[in-house]
C-alpha cells in the first residue's frame, strides 16, 4: 500500500514537471543574434548542456545593475591551460531561472578571456552578455574541453580601482565545491627483498 501511494505521488510530480517544462517560455541572448528561445528548460543550472559541451563550473550570486548608484557586474575569467583550442560558453540565469543570457568564444591555448554581464573598466571584456538587471542569479561555465580554469567575481564596473570586488564560490558539474579536499589514492610500491 505504501509503495503504491509513493509511486502515485512520484508519477504526479513527474507529470507536473513535464507540464511546467512544456509551458514555461525561456528567453536567451547570445552569439550576436539577440533574444531567442533558449536551449534550456525549467531547471536552469541542472539542464543538460548543449551538444559537445560539458558543465565545468556552476556559481550562484550573479548580480547585474547598470543604474547609478547601485552599479554592479558579474565577471567570469577563464584560462585554457590545454594544448588545443576549446570553445568556452558562459551562461547567466535570472533569480527565477526563467531568463538566460550567454556568450561563447573559441579560446586558444594559454588565453584568458573575460565574460562580463556588462562592460567593466577594470577588465578587458572579451564577451559582454548584456544581461537585464539580475540579483541573486546563477551561472555556469561550459566548454568543449576539460583543461579550463575559471574565477567568477562581483565587481564595481565603473572604476579601474573598484570600490568592491568579491569572489563567487565555484562548484563542479555535480554541485560539489571546487575547493573541497579530494581523496587521492596512490599505488603502493613494495620493495622486494
Amino acid at each position: 500500500m505504501r509503495r503504491t501511494r509513493w509511486t502515485a505521488t512520484l508519477v504526479l510530480a513527474l507529470l507536473a514537471v513535464l507540464a511546467l517544462t512544456a509551458t514555461w517560455g525561456v528567453q536567451a541572448q547570445g552569439e550576436g543574434d539577440g533574444p531567442r528561445e533558449a536551449e534550456i528548460g525549467t531547471f536552469g543550472l541542472d539542464d543538460p548542456p548543449p551538444a559537445g559541451y560539458s558543465v565545468l563550473y556552476m556559481f550562484t550570486g550573479v548580480a547585474n545593475d547598470d543604474s547609478a548608484p547601485d552599479k554592479i557586474a558579474t565577471s567570469v575569467m577563464c584560462t585554457n591551460y590545454g594544448s588545443t583550442t576549446v570553445n568556452i560558453r558562459v551562461e547567466m540565469f535570472s533569480y527565477e531561472g526563467n531568463s538566460m543570457w550567454f556568450r561563447a568564444l573559441d579560446v586558444g591555448p594559454g588565453f584568458s578571456p573575460t565574460f562580463s554581464s556588462q562592460n567593466t573598466v577594470i577588465f578587458f571584456d572579451d564577451e559582454v552578455l548584456g544581461t537585464d538587471e539580475i540579483y541573486q542569479g546563477s551561472g555556469r561555465v561550459l566548454a568543449t574541453g576539460s583543461r579550463v580554469i575559471c574565477t567568477a567575481l562581483l565587481v564595481d564596473p565603473d572604476s579601474d580601482q573598484p570600490s568592491f570586488m568579491a569572489r563567487l564560490a565555484l562548484y563542479d558539474g555535480s554541485g560539489n565545491p571546487v575547493h573541497a579536499s579530494r581523496k587521492v589514492y596512490l599505488p603502493a610500491i613494495l620493495k622486494q627483498a
